[in-house]
């Protein structure tokens, strides 16, 4: 199975042989001491054990690096920066971290491409990786993805785009009936991969030009002037 609330016994499996210890602090306890790593506060043993207990891991104390396809060399010290990371929270369920790291281990990922937001969060999952495969006795630096994290788009305020700012989906206008050429155009024009004289294209126009590296540079905000140039494309509705 492929849903992660069927997956406990493989994530079970997978912390049984890492270096865990029970956690006692509520989040508000914990952003008392924010910025910084986790305090420390319940290694020893839990502070208040009578409370669901969450379940904490504790990363090797090195720098984790790996080499990223639009960021370049990335290295982090998780011990440092993180400190011990939840695994499973006080309710039970296991953290998006942990999961994310064992699906993509188990499954035999080779190749991840997300949005640069989720950048912080990836020597963490390859810390958790090599932790996993050094616990079965082999090399976990070889059995790692390769990542690529490409920029996310701002609106012109500075927040993430997303439905606020009035942005359709591609479902959405598809079902409005926008040019696809007009679409595509604007796309490849955000991302710093088509000149500004090109008004229609298709995907066949970006194999020339695209490169991940390339795409790790585009503006992570959106032009206003190319907002309101492509306007009849950003402007369409789906009909009710």
């Amino acid at each position: 199975p492929y849903r992660q609330s069927e997956r406990g016994h493989i994530y079970e499996s997978a912390v049984a042989a890492l270096s865990t210890f029970p956690c006692s602090c509520t989040r508000r306890e914990l952003q008392a001491h924010r910025p910084g790593p986790y305090p420390g506060t319940c290694v020893s043993g839990p502070t208040r054990p009578e409370r669901p207990l969450a379940l904490r891991w504790t990363p090797r104390d090195a720098t984790t690096r790996f080499e990223d396809g639009c960021a370049g060399p990335v290295e982090a010290h998780v011990l440092d920066t993180v400190g011990p990371c939840v695994v499973r929270r006080s309710d039970g369920v296991w953290s998006y971290q942990l999961a994310v790291a064992v699906d993509d281990l188990r499954m035999g990922m080779t190749h991840i491409l997300r949005g640069a937001d989720l950048l912080d969060s990836t020597a963490r999952q390859l810390a958790m990786m090599d932790a996993v495969v050094a616990s079965e006795g082999a090399e976990g630096p070889a059995r790692r993805p390769r990542y690529a994290h490409v920029p996310v788009v701002y609106g012109p305020d500075g927040l993430k785009l997303s439905k606020r700012h009035g942005a359709p989906d591609l479902t959405s206008l598809r079902e409005a009936g926008a040019d696809p050429a007009r679409v595509v155009a604007f796309l490849g024009r955000s991302m710093g991969m088509l000149t500004d004289q090109v008004t229609h294209a298709v995907p066949r126009d970006l194999l020339k030009s695209f490169r991940l590296d390339a795409a790790g540079r585009a503006p992570d905000r959106l032009d206003p002037q190319l907002m309101e140039e492509f306007g009849d494309v950003l402007s369409l509705r789906a009909p009710p």
